[in-house]
């Protein structure tokens, strides 16, 4: 995987917030797109971050925190 760069959309201070953590592959970052395409336009602050970062979360900052994460089974 992939590590992802920070992203940001709409403005920090909506009183909805998203936080969305992801790694890159081709099928996670059209997930993380098409979220945002749907939500991009509703009064959501929406921030992409490595899923790498997590522990830095302060989860009470979010109304809601989305993990898009991929496992295998070997």
């Amino acid at each position: 995987m992939d590590v992802i760069a920070d992203r940001e959309w709409n403005d920090p201070e909506l009183d909805t917030k998203l936080l969305i953590a992801s790694q890159g592959s081709e099928y996670k970052n059209a997930l993380v797109e098409a979220i945002v395409s749907q939500l991009y336009s509703d009064s959501i602050y929406i921030s992409l971050t490595d899923v790498t970062k997590l522990p830095l979360v302060i989860e009470s900052e979010w109304s809601a925190v989305l993990v898009i994460h991929t496992f295998q089974k070997l």
